[in-house]
């Protein structure tokens, strides 16, 4: 298969192409992280890079396999067009959760081990801008998550308070969360969770408490923006929640 002369050029404009591509995606990443404009700003951005970046990967892979002399380029066009689509395609939020009739369940921003008495934010408030969420657990949260998150419940362990509270603050330090309180004697932590790519902060407070010769944790994950999370505080709780229990086995 030949092309002609002008494929050297194409080879040119696939991989400036490229270039174009992977720069839009740091500057949706960093305008966000930056504050330069809002998540639904970066996301459409984040779609239009993709939706340009597949067809300029086919041209390129055409080129590569039916040009020689311009592989160099338009190789280095596919390994740099495979940056925004792969991290685009991983990071892009899943299909809409659908119920028995098709609807759209409605989004969850909020989740809590304990939905009847969720363990408050106290010692983050100072630290949320005034365009967060509301703290208040949502009135329709306890429903949603019964239907959705239904295994996401109070750890009870037979560990002591105080076992429990340092087991607890381990996990937070392995995680790289931002600790902004610890406090024993309440058996309280509080803490915030940055996201990889966008640094979007979700609060996350940690109650343990004593209840006959028990000790029962509750964890409660927020985001501070947007009316859902992409599961993602579940994702964060559920993680805690099998993290603790496999360091209490081990003791």
């Amino acid at each position: 298969m030949s092309f002609p002369e002008g494929s050297k050029v194409w080879s040119k404009l696939v991989l400036i192409a490229s270039l174009i591509c992977v720069f839009s995606v740091f500057v949706a990443i960093f305008g966000v992280r930056l504050g330069a404009f809002n998540f639904r700003v970066a996301s459409d951005m984040l779609e239009s890079t993709l939706q340009a970046a597949i067809p300029v990967l086919l041209v390129a892979v055409i080129i590569f396999v039916g040009e020689a002399e311009t592989r160099i380029k338009t190789g280095a066009a596919i390994v740099i067009l495979l940056f925004p689509i792969i991290g685009i395609w991983v990071n892009q939020p899943p299909a809409p959760s659908l119920n028995e009739q098709g609807q759209r369940l409605a989004a969850l921003n909020d989740i809590s081990t304990d939905t009847q008495n969720p363990p408050q934010f106290e010692a983050v408030m100072s630290m949320r801008p005034a365009t967060s969420n509301s703290v208040i657990y949502p009135e329709n949260g306890a429903k949603i998550q019964a239907e959705r998150f239904a295994d996401i419940q109070p750890i009870r362990s037979d560990l002591t308070q105080k076992e429990a509270y340092e087991n607890a603050l381990a996990l937070v330090d392995q995680y790289g969360w931002e600790l902004v309180l610890a406090d024993e004697s309440q058996g309280r932590i509080e803490a915030v969770a940055s996201t990889f790519f966008f640094n979007f902060k979700d609060d996350v407070v940690i109650r343990i408490r004593s209840e006959q010769k028990v000790s029962i944790i509750d964890i409660r994950s927020h985001s501070r923006l947007g009316k859902g999370d992409r599961g993602k505080n579940a994702e964060r709780v559920r993680a805690f929640i099998r993290d603790f229990n496999q360091v209490a086995k081990e003791e």
